[in-house]
């Protein structure tokens, strides 16, 4: 069963360890430092230990670039196993998309409720 739900990343409304698996495919690149940092803490909240996180990073929002790189990106993702980090060009039907793709893997013990965020 699918269930599609609007909700600001965040500020998750789910409960604790409530997933397996989260895809985020055009997200983050939109978002502040700050608000960036929030979704992550978001993620790793609603995640359950061991889950897999699957995040396309791209370089540019709204054709501009971003402060999005590796650096900044391995700073914000402390704590996470990152399985594959990789800079890609995604091809679209009317560009190409410089982005960084990532699979990250929550790491048994870092769970952390909302009060704790």
């Amino acid at each position: 069963m699918v269930r599609l739900v609007r909700a600001d990343v965040r500020m998750l409304p789910f409960r604790d360890q409530s997933f397996d698996v989260l895809l985020d495919r055009g997200t983050i690149h939109y978002l502040g430092n700050p608000d960036r940092k929030r979704y992550i803490e978001e993620t790793r909240r609603v995640l359950r230990p061991g889950g897999r996180f699957f995040l396309r990073a791209c370089l540019y929002s709204a054709g501009h670039r971003n402060d999005i790189g590796h650096s900044s990106m391995f700073a914000l993702l402390q704590g996470w196993q990152i399985d594959r980090f990789d800079r890609q060009d995604l091809v679209s039907d009317t560009r190409t998309m410089p982005a960084l793709v990532i699979r990250l893997r929550k790491a048994a013990g870092s769970e952390r409720s909302r009060s704790e965020i």
